[in-house]
């Protein structure tokens, strides 16, 4: 008996650089997670890369396949195949545009305050600590070691 199995095409979602994670799933995702992860993804890498000043304007994930492939967008620049802008055409953007001036400002004053310490503790104040042990597999909502 002979099996025919169909041929996977790979159709990147834009002219991006887009590589596959399998660091934190390995096997195809499920119809529910490729469908819900999108954009709280997004949002919060949008958000994360905003408060620390990033030259980055956010990550997106998207699912070919039903593998999990991402991207990261660089701040101010347009979306082009192939590599990222190089780097003296991000110098100037960074010195151009209005919005890089301020992540620039907020990247000084995020290091000076140690931001990334206090999103990882607003974040525990925000969910608790009881209730992110709870969502991790083989604990009982409660239980805590």
């Amino acid at each position: 008996m002979t099996v025919s199995v169909p041929e996977l095409t790979w159709e990147p979602p834009d002219g991006g650089v887009w590589e596959y994670d399998n660091s934190h799933q390995t096997g195809v995702a499920t119809a529910v997670m490729a469908e819900l992860m999108p954009r709280p993804y997004e949002q919060g890498f949008r958000r994360a890369f905003g408060e620390l000043g990033l030259p980055l304007s956010h990550s997106e994930i998207a699912y070919i396949n039903g593998r999990a492939y991402f991207s990261m967008f660089v701040h101010g620049a347009p979306r082009r195949p192939g590599n990222p802008p190089p780097d003296l055409v991000l110098k100037v953007l960074t010195r151009l545009l209005p919005s890089s001036r301020r992540r620039t400002r907020i990247a000084a004053q995020a290091r000076s305050e140690n931001q990334p310490m206090l999103s990882v503790a607003r974040w525990k104040d925000a969910v608790g600590l009881d209730r992110a042990r709870a969502w991790l597999p083989g604990r009982r909502s409660g239980s805590a070691r």
